[in-house]
């Protein structure tokens, strides 16, 4: 069973079919959709570069971003053909 939030992206992309639409349209699609979930209550959301890269900094309720130690580098499937910050 799909995570409930699911409906409400399914539901923002208008129905267009990601597997047989091209990928210009799909990055739109996508694109369109990405202030409709926005991040959970009391998260922080920096932006940042890396290495030249568009990047963002997402810090947890109660975490002081001056004592940053650790990051996670999270690469999402989709084989790398839509999404972005």
């Amino acid at each position: 069973m799909a995570h409930p939030g699911i409906e409400t992206i399914v539901e923002l992309l208008g129905g267009i079919d990601l597997h047989t639409t091209d990928i210009t349209a799909r990055r739109a699609a996508l694109e369109s959709t990405a202030g409709a979930v926005p991040p959970p209550e009391g998260v922080g959301v920096t932006a940042a570069t890396v290495a030249g890269r568009p990047a963002e900094w997402l810090d947890p309720p109660g975490a002081d971003p001056a004592k940053r130690t650790h990051a996670v580098l999270y690469l999402h499937g989709g084989a790398y053909t839509v999404g972005s910050l």
